[in-house]
């Protein structure tokens, strides 16, 4: 059989590129299943031997014809020599140069009239104008892929069979698609006193799967609250944050009155994502009365009670409540309810704790040493809450108390001779006794002589 080798070699750009072979003379070598490493060879061809059949193989690096600057190496192996008849097969093979991604991969083949093709392995080419095409699709980083064409010569003489290769070229990169995401929380006690500072405890989250950069929390102070710093506004601020990452803060704020309080918060970042979060607090706060009670008036040595009245008008319990009632001079402590204590000039009660519209009623007993108005302050405090006061008076009176005492200085006396009676008059009371009048009556026996003491007694007949 006559041999010819007939290559052509066309110029294209990365897009596209192809070559054509016939069916190649070469040297002889073993066949090693490599492909070629030279940079430099245009067109490479070689005679190898397969099971005692000599094949030749040519390849070509596609499209400059250089490995160094190529993407595809195209190779082709058919048998030097057939039999009429007789099947026999022929192979492409494509090979993936660059470490990046070849789409679109197509090999094409025109064969002389001279063959019948009996199969395509792995699969059939698309037939058109006398051209077979197969399309491989895409080749991964140095991947390979083989086309098997079999079938039988019609006639004795040549089969000539021509082959190129296209593909595109691709730069593949990963492009990481993340979420930014923010979640604030913010909790703070639900009830608390006006004497207690109100603590809030903040917390960002990155819940996205993007870090965060130059996050900011800020929110309004409601009216009624303040910081400790006089600041009206909230202002926090964190850097970054990374994914799954959370930052807590914490502030305080001092309520000025009771009453409910909403909060808000909200969190900005960079990355254009946001989230709020708010809170209420209620403010509850006691708030103490007195009141004083007492007789308008008493006589002096008997007993009278000064009480107060000590009740919690607010919504919280008043703590380490003391009572305190002052005693003027010339009043005498004698006695107290409710655990009452006299230290001095003044008397005092102990309440732990006074709970919410409750009350109590405490009551100091005394006596006065002398007549006169005297006035009596009650103080109440408590923890957390100014001292209040109320006041009262007892005027102190002294009562007048008469005693008689009337003796005869002779007794028995003779009929005619003269009689002396003493009657003496003593005021026993607190209090002078005004327009005394002593009347004695006498027995009709009697005759009334004279009288001497304090006064000139008079005869009223």
């Amino acid at each position: 059989m006559k041999m010819r080798n007939n290559l052509f070699v066309y110029g294209a750009s990365l897009m596209t590129a192809f070559f054509l072979a016939c069916i190649p003379l070469g040297g002889t070598a073993q066949e090693s299943g490599a492909f070629l490493t030279t940079t430099e060879e245009i067109l490479t061809t070689e005679t190898i031997t397969r099971d005692g059949i000599t094949y030749v193989r040519g390849s070509v690096p596609i499209p400059t014809g250089k490995l160094s600057s190529s993407g595809l190496l195209l190779e082709k192996i058919v048998p030097r020599e057939v039999t009429v008849g007789k099947v026999f097969s022929y192979e492409y093979r494509a090979q993936n140069l660059t470490a990046q991604n070849l789409i679109d991969v197509a090999i094409y083949d025109k064969i002389s009239e001279n063959f019948e093709t009996t199969a395509s392995l792995p699969f059939e080419p698309k037939v058109q104008n006398g051209i077979s095409k197969w399309d491989l699709g895409s080749l991964g980083p140095r991947e390979s892929k083989v086309i098997r064409i079999e079938g039988r010569a019609m006639a004795e003489g040549d089969v000539t069979t021509c082959g190129w290769a296209t593909f595109q070229p691709t730069v593949c990169d990963t492009i990481s698609v993340t979420r930014a995401s923010v979640e604030l929380s913010v909790i703070a006690p639900e009830v608390s006193l006006s004497s207690q500072s109100l603590r809030y405890e903040v917390k960002i989250k990155n819940t996205g799967s993007s870090n965060l950069t130059n996050l900011r929390i800020s929110g309004k102070i409601p009216n009624g609250l303040q910081s400790f710093s006089g600041a009206q506004v909230i202002e926090l601020n964190s850097p970054f944050l990374a994914v799954g990452e959370e930052v807590p803060f914490t502030f305080e704020l001092m309520s000025s009155a009771p009453g409910e309080y909403p909060l808000e918060l909200e969190v900005t970042t960079a990355q254009g994502v946001q989230d709020k979060a708010s809170v209420v607090s209620e403010v509850r706060a006691p708030k103490l009365e007195i009141t004083a009670d007492s007789p308008e008036e008493r006589f002096i040595g008997r007993e009278a009670n000064i009480c107060l009245v000590i009740e919690n008008s607010g919504n919280a319990p008043a703590r380490n409540v003391t009572i305190e009632l002052s005693l003027p001079p010339g009043i005498n402590f004698v006695s107290a309810d409710e655990s009452g204590r006299s230290f001095g000039s003044m008397v005092r009660w102990d309440i732990s704790d006074l709970a919410a519209a409750d009350k109590k009623d405490l009551c100091a007993t005394v006596v006065a040493t002398s007549p006169g108005e005297y006035a009596f302050s009650g103080v109440v405090s408590a923890q957390g809450l100014a001292a209040r006061t109320a006041s009262t008076s007892v005027r102190f009176a002294g009562i007048a108390a008469i005693a008689m005492d009337v003796r005869d200085l002779v007794d028995p006396v003779e009929i005619g001779k003269e009689l002396v009676y003493e009657i003496t008059v003593t005021n026993q009371g607190t209090a002078p006794a005004s327009n005394v009048v002593l009347i004695c009556e006498m027995e009709d026996s009697q005759e009334f002589i004279t009288s001497y003491g304090e006064s000139t007694a008079k005869l009223r007949k």
